[in-house]
This record gives structure tokens, sequence and C-alpha cells, in this order.
């Protein structure tokens, strides 16, 4: 090699390898619940559907004296999972892969009556002597054609349900599976229909998150 070749390597090609070059980091976070999960990475929302995927990177930089990393802050929430949050990080050149799992069930109560509002909802499990509080917000009530949705932990579970006439229907011993929906459709006239609405969940998963 010529001197007019070291004197380039030198010049250009050292200076390259030290100071590197951009590589993407990649994050990926996967919804193995069969209902939507929402959340914040890094304070910027994300929505995904049951089943799917949400990607997203970051430039870093990569250089023989290693991979720059990014650290992540992941909230998220959904019907059968429970809100929480992780930290973890990105590195240069790599796919980080976080799947969210299912750990809980739903209980959802529609209310399909023409006139009647429900005013006081009690959910409790199959086990506990009393009904408790009242499950819906304060100064809240569901209106007819509206529905809502209450994230349980698998099991037996018992509800009432009270309409703005004060009568009150009860409905004991419902089982809630992991990553399943018991829906309740109350017309305020006659025993409500229960129907066990199953999606496409793997519902034999009762961990929390993987991250790899």
């Amino acid at each position: 090699m010529n001197k007019n070749w070291k004197i380039f390597l030198g010049v250009f090609i050292i200076p390259i390898l030290i100071s590197g070059c951009s590589s993407e980091g990649k994050l990926k976070i996967n919804n193995q619940t069969s209902a939507r999960v929402f959340g914040e990475v890094n304070k910027s929302d994300f929505n995904i559907s049951g089943g799917e995927e949400f990607s997203k990177k970051w430039d870093l930089n990569s250089s023989i004296f290693g991979n720059e990393s990014k650290d992540i802050d992941i909230i998220y929430n959904g019907v059968y999972i429970w809100r929480d949050s992780i930290s973890t990080e990105v590195e240069a050149g790599n796919t980080k892969k976080v799947k969210l799992l299912p750990v809980a069930g739903a209980i959802k109560i529609i209310s399909s009556s023409d006139i009647l509002d429900i005013v006081e909802v009690n959910i409790a499990a199959e086990s506990e002597a009393f009904w408790g509080d009242n499950d819906l917000p304060e100064n809240d009530f569901i209106e007819p054609g509206e529905s809502v949705t209450w994230t349980v932990t698998d099991g037996n579970w018992d509800v009432r349900i009270v309409n703005n006439n004060g009568e009150v229907e009860e409905i004991f011993n419902l089982i809630i599976e992991i990553d399943s929906t018991y829906s309740i459709d109350y017309d305020g006239y006659k025993k409500s229909s229960i129907e066990t609405s199953k999606l496409t969940g793997s519902g034999s998963n009762k961990g929390k998150v993987e991250i790899n």
C-alpha cells in the first residue's frame, strides 16, 4: 500500500469507523389478547387491536465502540389486562419485542331497554357476603342503547342491576374466564339474557408481559 492510500485511510475511513453510522433500533408490541389494548410509548399514544402489533423505531448510532441504546417507558391498559407500566431499552441494529398477554376476563352490561336507565351495578366475587358499593362512577348511569365493561379476575362472580324505577335483578355464579367477556343484555322487563362472547385470544396464557 502506497503512502497516498495510507493517508486516505487515515483521513476518511478511520474517522468513519470511530464515529459510526446511524442504525435503527426497533420496538414491537404484540397484543396477544382478543381485545384492544391502548397506552403510551415515551408519552406517544398507541392503540392495538386484538392479535395485532404496534411498532416504532428510532435512529441510533452504531460504531466500533458499541451500539447506542434508548430508554423506553411503556404504559398499557385493556379489557383483558390491568393498567400497568414497564421500562426497557432498544439498541441500535436490534429489535425489542414485547408481548402483552391476557390476565383477566370481563363483564359487559348492555342496556337494551327503551326507557329504563341502569342507575346501579354491583359486581362481587361469588364468595363475598355483601354486594359492596355501586360500581358505576358517581352520578353516572347506563342509558338505553349504551354499555359498560368491567375487567375482573377469572373466577365466579355475581351481578346486581338496579334501574331508575328501583327494580332489582340479581344474577349469580357467572363463570369468567381469562380473555373472555360475559355479556349481560338487560331490558328491564324479563330475565336478562346472558351470553358468553369468546373472541380470538389465547386464554391459556396467564402470564403478564414477555420481553425479548
